[in-house]
């Protein structure tokens, strides 16, 4: 099966342009799914500022640098085509850490996926309630407590996080 993807073509040195970029047709290997592994189609790719660093091989970060040449990866929405997984049917729509590539075989066990409830749409699942904005959720009520008559100060209250808390608080 032969799937578009977009490659990391060189790091960025200042502005980011489309010459960083670069689109492939490549065949995506695997006809057959491993037990527990699932066919994706993608639909929506998260573009963020923390993607930035993985191109630029910033060590600091916790997700692996992307190499020139490697996959562009994201947080997306995507939808099943194939399973071997019961936890993922075909037709289910998903938030997945994937590839931005049209097709790709994921292993649920190894990736971020989980399934999104048919009613919400696939902007919402990857923008307000994806990881940034229950980490201002958990991170304020479970980890801050704030307490009435507290000040709340966010350092960060013009970021996807930050944002949150603000809204939140």
């Amino acid at each position: 099966m032969k799937s578009r993807q977009w490659l990391l073509a060189q790091r960025p040195q200042g502005e980011i342009t489309p010459e960083h970029f670069k689109l492939v047709e490549r065949d995506i290997g695997k006809p057959d799914l491993d037990k527990g592994e699932i066919l994706v189609k993608h639909q929506i790719f998260l573009c963020a500022p923390a993607m930035r660093g993985w191109m630029q091989a910033d060590r600091s970060s916790f997700v692996p640098p992307i190499d020139p040449g490697d996959s562009i990866i994201s947080l997306g929405g995507a939808k099943v085509i194939k399973s071997s997984n019961p936890d993922f049917p075909e037709g289910a729509r998903i938030y997945c850490v994937g590839a931005w590539q049209e097709y790709q075989v994921l292993d649920p066990a190894k990736t971020e996926c989980r399934v999104i409830e048919d009613d919400l749409p696939l902007t919402e699942a990857i923008g307000v309630y994806s990881v940034n904005a229950m980490t201002a959720y958990f991170g304020l009520l479970n980890v801050g407590q704030p307490k009435e008559g507290e000040t709340l100060v966010v350092s960060g209250a013009a970021g996807s996080t930050g944002s949150v808390v603000g809204q939140i608080a």
